[in-house]
């Protein structure tokens, strides 16, 4: 029962009780969430709220997750971190955090499940970034992202050839390198297309975040990929202020 309340909240165990009798986005009667799904909590007036968790995805996804879409009340921090928690866990285990549409996931819907999954990593380490930050970049916030790390990484934060190593190994290996290109090298090259800079750019934040076997490691990449969108975005920027200094 304990890990249940853990992974599903109090609803779990009194759904009769829970405010909103139908799910946000199938509206379904809250009794028809698959148990694997089902995510509840406690407001600060003490009312039960129930979700399918991959609704909030979809509203983490859209940098819209915030609110209560009920009540209008901010989420607390511990709330945001449930969510992030059991779509980390479910991601683990391949299961898809978007919700259901009735037909298989198409390649727009797979590629939108990798950037959320970056994102959703970037928040595991307390820096709750929008996937709108990554997907309305135009092919210049990409080129200027790009340099932006690269500068970082060779330049700019003074990392030893260990220190790079620790980050990310193998980042100098010709199969799985960390930059394939310098910055004037890509200006010297003819134009790339939008979708060329998506995947480049997003492999290299999944490297970062994900290639140590090190969780320090993993954050300082974490850190690295959000100073790249505050270089580029306004919005970040202001949640992130004291790296806009830096910057």
């Amino acid at each position: 029962m304990r890990t249940a309340l853990k992974y599903h909240g109090p609803g779990i165990v009194c759904i009769s009780e829970s405010c909103n009798k139908q799910e946000l986005y199938s509206f379904d009667p809250v009794e028809q969430i698959p148990k694997m799904f089902f995510f509840s909590y406690i407001d600060s007036k003490r009312n039960l709220w129930t979700f399918d968790i991959r609704s909030l995805g979809q509203l983490l996804s859209m940098g819209e997750l915030k609110h209560n879409p009920y009540t209008r009340e901010p989420f607390q921090k511990r709330f945001m971190d449930g969510v992030i928690d059991r779509l980390t866990w479910l991601r683990n285990r391949r299961y898809s955090v978007l919700h259901p549409t009735g037909v298989e996931l198409t390649v727009e819907q797979i590629w939108r499940q990798r950037i959320l999954d970056v994102c959703m990593k970037i928040e595991s380490f307390g820096y709750y970034v929008s996937c709108d930050w990554y997907t309305c970049m135009t092919i210049q916030d990409h080129q200027e992202f790009y340099e932006k790390l690269y500068m970082m990484w060779f330049v700019t934060l003074g990392l030893s050839h260990e220190q790079r190593e620790a980050i990310v190994p193998g980042y100098k290996s010709p199969e799985k390198a960390l930059f394939r290109y310098s910055p004037d090298a890509l200006k010297g090259q003819r134009a790339r297309s939008k979708g060329w800079w998506e995947k480049m750019n997003l492999g290299i934040m999944e490297a970062l975040l994900t290639r140590s076997q090190s969780r320090e490691s993993n954050k300082l990449g974490a850190m690295y990929c959000v100073i790249g969108f505050v270089t580029i975005n306004e919005k970040a920027a202001e949640v992130f202020p004291w790296f806009s200094d830096a910057v």
